[in-house]
C-alpha cells in the first residue's frame, strides 16, 4: 500500500553524536465512530480501518502485510505481541516460532527492556520496524534510541526502520 511509502526522513541524534536519518510518513485516519470497543487501554485513540476498529499500529501492520509482509504488533502497554486487537496476544516467547530468521537479533529480554517499536514486519530475509508517534503529540524517547543504536549496530540500516507519524482528521 503506496499510504507506507516514506516521503520524508526524519534526523534522529544518536548518543555518541552520529546523526542517522530514518525513512518517515505521514498518515491521517478517520475516527473510528461505531459502536466502543472494549478495551481501549485507557482511552488510546480508535481509528477506522477498512472499517473496522483498530488501534493505528495494526493499521500500519495491515498497511505492510498488504505490501507482502507478515509482522506483529509489540504491545508493550501488555508486554504481548499482537496480530489482532486486544484480547488476542501472542506471548513473547513465541518470538523465535513466528520468525525463525532472525530470533538472534530479537528476544524476550530484548522486547521487555523497554524502547522496542511498535511494529516488527518481515518478507524473506528483509526486516522492518515501524514506530507509530502522533502528530504533535508524542516523540521518540530516549529508550527507543537506545533500542535504535542496538539494532544499528548489530548491522541493520535506517532503511531497516519507518517512522509513521499520524493523526486523525479533524
Amino acid at each position: 500500500m503506496s499510504l507506507l511509502s516514506p516521503t520524508k526522513k526524519e534526523q534522529i541524534k544518536l548518543r555518541s553524536g552520529e546523526v542517522v536519518f530514518i525513512p518517515k510518513c505521514e498518515l491521517i485516519f478517520d475516527e473510528w465512530t461505531g459502536k466502543p470497543i472494549k478495551n481501549d487501554y485507557g482511552g488510546k485513540q480508535v481509528i477506522n480501518f477498512a472499517n473496522n476498529p483498530l488501534f493505528v499500529e495494526l493499521a500500519v501492520l495491515r498497511m505492510l502485510e498488504n505490501k507482502g509482509f507478515c509482522g506483529v504488533w509489540v504491545d508493550s502497554f501488555s508486554k504481548c505481541l499482537r496480530k489482532e486487537m486486544p484480547p488476542s496476544k501472542i506471548q513473547y516467547s513465541a518470538l523465535a516460532d513466528i520468525i525463525p530468521k532472525i530470533p538472534a537479533i530479537i528476544d524476550e529480554k530484548t522486547l521487555k527492556n523497554g524502547g522496542y517499536w511498535d511494529v516488527l514486519a518481515w518478507k524473506d530475509k528483509e526486516i522492518l520496524f515501524a514506530e507509530c508517534k502522533r502528530n504533535k503529540k508524542d516523540s521518540i524517547r530516549n529508550s527507543q534510541i537506545i533500542w535504535l543504536e542496538k539494532f544499528l549496530g548489530l548491522g541493520l540500516k535506517p532503511e531497516n526502520f519507518l517512522l509513521v507519524e499520524w493523526d486523525v482528521k479533524k
